[in-house]
């Protein structure tokens, strides 16, 4: 007698009330978890701290609040991923133009060099999970995540 056919993700949480933020944290781990996986064991950085050199290799300059509203990351997990990335000399800090009391973060030239350096892994894993989608299809599911990621945008992320 045949072994039991396993269940696929699908089919476990299709009657879910939850079954989009089961699906999206599935996508998420797919896509993030190998990659920050690598890049820890390659390059010795933190999931906060590869937070970090991403949002600063998109934005030149961004205040460490900033980086923590925009990956939705808690303020302490980033600030304490910025003291690491100081001492690593991967970015620098000086003070805000428009209020001196804030830090304004940019990558140094080894921290851009690092940003080239992961990039490829995230692009990787990226087009490998875009694959099973069709150009239309990923057209629509760029206008979604979009959609999905402006309602975040007003809502309080802290719980």
């Amino acid at each position: 007698m045949p072994a039991p056919k396993e269940p696929t993700t699908l089919e476990l949480i299709a009657d879910s009330p939850v079954k989009y933020g089961f699906r999206i944290t599935t996508v998420r781990n797919w896509y993030a978890v190998p990659a920050f996986g690598r890049i820890e064991r390659e390059f010795g950085l933190t999931d906060s701290e590869i937070t970090v050199i991403f949002c600063l290799g998109h934005i030149a300059a961004l205040r460490a609040k900033d980086v923590s509203v925009i990956s939705a990351r808690p303020k302490n997990s980033i600030s304490r991923a910025v003291h690491l990335l100081l001492r690593k000399k991967l970015v620098e800090q000086s003070a805000d133009r428009a209020d001196k009391r804030e830090k304004t973060l940019t990558l140094t030239q080894a921290g851009q060099s690092m940003f080239r350096k992961i990039m490829p892994i995230f692009q990787a894993r990226q087009d490998a999970m875009l694959s099973a989608l069709t150009a239309r299809e990923r057209q629509s599911f760029d206008r979604l995540l979009d959609k999905l990621v402006a309602g975040l945008d007003s809502r309080d992320t802290a719980e």
